[in-house]
């Protein structure tokens, strides 16, 4: 089994929490379930879907533009799914990631 701290060194991208919905689609079906993390090269989503691992999907976060990617691997809760975003989707991803974690922050 794979160390934590191994895991965490390949990452090429940072993660970022966020409590969102989302929705998928895998073929024909229709799944859904919530986002764990986000980083530009991957999405940790929380769901009872029973996917496998290559699979095709395109994600529709709450408060963000759709996204493909592929089932990259399973987790206790869920699955990640790898990004493979062109230069000028990363740029947009980032910025609504950066626009959800300002709105998660409280006015003072």
């Amino acid at each position: 089994m794979a160390d934590i701290g191994q895991a965490s060194e390949r990452r090429v991208f940072p993660r970022v929490e966020i409590d969102k919905e989302m929705t998928g689609e895998v073929g024909w079906e229709v799944i859904s379930g919530a986002v764990a993390d986000v980083s530009v090269g991957g999405i940790a989503l929380r769901t009872d879907a029973k996917l496998e691992i290559g699979q095709e999907v395109v994600l529709e976060v709450e408060n963000m533009s759709p996204v493909n990617g592929k089932v990259f691997r399973a987790t206790d809760t869920g699955f990640v799914v790898s990004l493979d975003l062109p230069r000028e989707a990363q740029k947009k991803f980032i910025a609504e990631v950066m626009q959800i974690q300002n709105d998660l922050v409280p006015d003072v």
